[in-house]
């Protein structure tokens, strides 16, 4: 096989258009623009229509809108090409989730022109898609709130004009999907798709007109300027727009220099699609395109095929025809790319990790609906569960985001194929699953950070950190079994995911509606996931805060940041090697909260924290940045509180134990008491437990400070001081001292 080249600096550009497209432009009135759009045919070729097309000589004609004065021209067999490549391409629902790069070149085209607004401009046989809408200041603008919200974002920035007639002359409409559109005329950028060439109007109101054009458009926005997008085979589908509400009356081809730039990136991305290889392989790094640090790759794999087949081999032939039908209909939709099949199993590429895993959860719920064979329905692989959580062929998908080693294209199939560890490891994180069951890499999840609702809002449960072995999984040994850690992460759509109880004395249990797994089949487990946090009836609840940490990072430096980066890693690496069940399950600027199964565990971790943190080197320009870190550098605060909970649910967001309670705020109120340097435990500690382990009693004990009461909190909580005890028997510099009531937030001590 040979390696794909990919034009870098000095090449050839990707963009490919029409002959002399960018050495000419047209720049002027309106009308005399219109004058130079295609005309009239003789006959059209329907076979080249769009299937949706009912009226050939009405629908999808350039100048439609802009009065019935205007003569309608009928789709052209070019026109009806291009709109047949726009559907294939799947540009009328592009979202900004999927191409952020995009997103960003249009509105890095707004600012550099200071306009009104800029955008991406889709059109089909029928409909105007304006994309990746750029306006400056856009929360600011607050106009026009009554307008259906899927206008407003066009319409808000049009202050001055009569919001509802803009609305409905332009026919603005939300498709199912969300997709925001007009009809297809009703907008100037349909002259640059038109022409093929880039089109300025500076001053539309000097045209006649401009009066005609639906929702006067043109006369809120005088300025206006396009150039056209080409596919790979010279097809113009879409152009990117700036208006303007100032005109320019001396805006002439020199200044097109950047529209037209960024229009050749914007071009890039969009051929990108039609291209057998993910659109992240090229970039717009600096000195031309290269090979991009990540794609990301999907392995699939059906389990128990061998025994359905052995069970019924005419059935789960057509289960199978089911199932590559879903897969490959999928994978066209969310912009994928198919690398090989091997059997039931499938090798796949995605441009992101938010198609990826979009793909991944609508197969998951669409295979629920298939009209399986009712031979297969029989079997025990396959068979459907009363919850409606499980029908059908059972799925196990593997998803990583990383950097290929290589992209090739095989000599006789002509397909591309991807090699490296990154590749492997998706292929070992897909082994390691349960049929039903999607798994990504952390490295993969966090591309999606903040993206969750747009996927549905999925179940995310944060499963560890695991040891997986497989083939190609080093660098150093490419051909042979290598071992690798990932942190693994499952995802699985709402409907189908288990709900964890509220209520109850066992507040983790799991009410066994929804999809259950077993463990994760990797060769060990190296930290703990949600599963592992603890899940008594009682668990210690505490939280480690840094605030002499947070004066530091509201004054950006490098010193800040090592100093959170060594903070970090110290407590981390303490609650590790010193605890036999911390779990750590938040972390925001600096402020910990864990998990502990008791108070006794809770206090291990306290007393190695306190010693770790001493010893850690510190940047010596650290003692020196203030006060409070001239003698032990940094200094944490530490509270911990046991009690029963009311449930404990994977975190929304990033799927680890999330505790819900009275404890909570408890415990975090006893935390925020604490001055630096000072650890506490609340709570009536039992009469006959010591929580002091035996083998740190000869250096730390327990000192009573009092009740106190805690803003919010209706009861009053003892507290008690762990406090290190010097060789000779008496408490050092880091002895008890009475808590302060000023640092209780509104507390008060109530007695001894």
């Amino acid at each position: 096989s040979s390696p794909i080249s990919v034009p870098g600096a000095g090449q050839q550009p990707l963009v490919r258009r029409t002959s002399g497209s960018r050495k000419r432009s047209k720049i002027g009135l309106l009308s005399d623009i219109l004058s130079e759009c295609p005309q009239n045919v003789d006959e059209i070729d329907r076979a080249h229509l769009h299937p949706d097309v009912e009226d050939v000589q009405a629908v999808g004609s350039w100048p439609q809108v802009y009065g019935a004065s205007q003569t309608r021209v009928p789709v052209t067999k070019q026109d009806a090409l291009r709109c047949a490549k726009v559907t294939a391409l799947g540009l009328p629902v592009l979202t900004e989730s999927h191409y952020p790069q995009i997103k960003k070149l249009v509105a890095e085209a707004g600012r550099y022109y200071g306009v009104s607004q800029a955008c991406l401009t889709v059109a089909d046989h029928k409909y105007n898609y304006p994309k990746f809408i750029w306006v400056p200041d856009l929360a600011k603008r607050v106009a026009f709130r009554k307008i259906p919200s899927c206008a407003v974002q066009m319409a808000r920035f049009v202050e001055g004009a009569d919001g509802k007639a803009f609305i409905k002359g332009a026919a603005l409409k939300c498709l199912p999907g969300g997709s925001l559109c007009v009809n297809r005329g009703s907008t100037p950028c349909n002259l640059a798709i038109a022409l093929g060439l880039p089109v300025v109007i500076p001053d539309a109101r000097k045209d006649p007109l401009a009066g005609e054009t639906p929702g006067d458009v043109m006369s809120v926005f005088p300025f206006y300027a396009s150039v056209p997008i080409f596919s790979m085979d010279g097809l113009v589908v879409c152009s990117l727009c700036i208006y303007d509400k100032t005109a320019r009356p001396k805006f002439s081809d020199d200044n097109l220099a950047m529209l037209e730039a960024l229009a050749d990136r914007i071009a890039r991305h969009i051929q990108m699609l039609e291209m057998p290889v993910p659109a992240s392989i090229v970039t717009d790094a600096p000195g031309g395109a290269g090979v991009a640090d990540e794609v990301t790759v999907v392995f699939t794999d059906v389990e128990g095929s061998t025994s359905l087949w052995e069970a019924s081999p005419e059935a789960m032939h057509q289960a199978l025809e089911l199932h590559d039908e879903a897969i490959r209909r999928l994978v066209a939709k969310h912009h994928g790319y198919e690398i090989t099949t091997e059997g039931d199993a499938f090798q796949l590429a995605f441009h992101s990790a938010f198609a990826a895993l979009g793909f991944c959860l609508e197969l998951q719920t669409e295979l629920l609906q298939c009209p399986w064979p009712a031979a297969i329905l029989e079997h025990q692989a396959a068979c459907a569960s009363p919850d409606g959580a499980w029908r059908g062929l059972r799925v196990r998908m593997g998803l990583h985001t990383g950097r290929p080693s290589s992209v090739s294209r095989h000599d006789v199939t002509g397909r591309l194929s991807y090699a490296g560890p990154s590749v492997r490891m998706a292929k070992a994180i897909e082994g390691a699953c349960h049929g039903g069951q999607i798994l990504a890499s952390a490295a993969c999840f966090r591309h999606v950070d903040g993206l969750l609702p747009q996927l549905g809002s999925p179940q995310v449960v944060d499963l560890g950190e695991h040891v997986l072995k497989g083939v190609g999984l080093s660098e150093a040994t490419p051909g042979e079994d290598g071992l690798a850690a990932v942190r693994l992460v499952q995802l699985l759509p709402k409907a189908i995911a288990p709900v964890y109880q509220r209520g109850g004395t066992a507040g983790g249990a799991v009410n066994h509606v929804g999809r259950t797994f077993p463990a994760v089949g990797s060769l060990r487990q190296v930290s703990p996931g949600f599963h592992e946090s603890p899940g008594g009836e009682t668990v210690a609840l505490a939280f480690v805060m840094a605030k002499t940490l947070k004066d530091l990072l509201d004054n950006p430096s490098d010193l800040a940041d090592t100093v959170a980066v060594m903070y970090k890693q110290c407590l981390r690496g303490v609650l590790r090697d010193s605890s036999r069940s911390g779990y750590e399950c938040q972390e925001l600027e600096g402020t910990f909260m864990l998990a502990f199964e008791d108070l006794e565990d809770a206090v291990r971790f306290a007393h190695a924290l306190r010693i770790a943190l001493r010893d850690t080197p510190w940047p010596e320009e650290l003692r020196h940045y203030g006060p409070a870190f001239e003698e032990a550098g940094l200094q944490v605060s530490f509270g911990a509180l046991s009690s029963g909970y009311v449930a404990r649910c994977p975190h929304v967001s990033t799927g680890r134990a999330d505790y819900f309670g009275t404890i909570c705020n408890r415990s975090a109120r006893i935390t925020a008491a604490a001055p630096p340097g000072v650890f506490l435990l609340g709570g009536d500690l039992p009469a006959n437990v010591d929580v002091v382990p035996s083998d740190l009693q000869a250096t730390t004990r327990l000192t009573r400070l009092g009740r106190y009461t805690f803003k919010g909190v209706q009861e009053s909580i003892a507290v008690h001081e762990i406090c290190t005890v010097s060789s000779m028997g008496t408490q050092n510099e880091e002895q008890s001292q009475d808590l302060p009531v000023t640092c209780l937030l509104s507390g008060e001590r109530c007695s001894n």
